[in-house]
């Protein structure tokens, strides 16, 4: 190689190579700021919150649960007490303002909090008949008005029924 190249190599790793200044930036911001802030606001853009993220990892400086992660007992109560009387989104709203609508669900699902079906003997009867020869839509405009769409094909799926599927007149 010649010189030139390799004085541009070494230029290029020593730009690349974390300094001492940057990782005790990791150090002492990691608790109170996320990796993309560290990026944005102390290293100026120079490394990627991916970098950052990476080389806090390697210099074994974990990440630990914000507050608003964690779930105290009581909340836990109030969502044992309540999962079955509100969706996801109500729960946040009137009980977990503080909380994301996925901070609730997942809570929820780890604990194997489920709300138990809400389809009626007579809407399940109306499914099983109409399900295989009617579409999604046009199921929920004629039969089940309550229901959208998505519930209509997860329930379909649970009791077996056929998707629809346009008769075809063979040749």
């Amino acid at each position: 190689m010649n010189e030139k190249r390799i004085a541009g190599l070494v230029k290029h790793w020593n730009k690349m190579r974390w300094k001492s200044w940057e990782l005790n930036v990791i150090k002492r911001n990691h608790k109170d700021c996320s990796d993309k802030e560290i990026s944005k606001k102390f290293l100026k853009g120079k490394r990627s919150p991916h970098q950052v993220q990476r080389k806090r990892c390697e210099m074994g400086i974990k990440k630990t649960m914000q507050a608003h992660q964690v779930w105290t007992p009581e909340e836990v109560r109030a969502l044992k007490d309540n999962y079955k009387k509100y969706n996801q989104r109500e729960l946040q709203e009137k009980f977990f303002p503080y909380k994301t609508v996925e901070q609730v669900r997942s809570a929820k699902m780890s604990r194997g909090l489920r709300r138990d079906p809400v389809w009626t003997q007579r809407e399940i009867e109306l499914l099983l008949k109409y399900g295989p020869t009617m579409k999604r839509c046009e199921l929920k405009k004629l039969y089940l008005p309550n229901k959208s769409v998505d519930q209509i094909s997860w329930t379909k799926k649970y009791y077996g029924v056929k998707a629809y599927q346009a008769h075809r007149k063979k040749v």
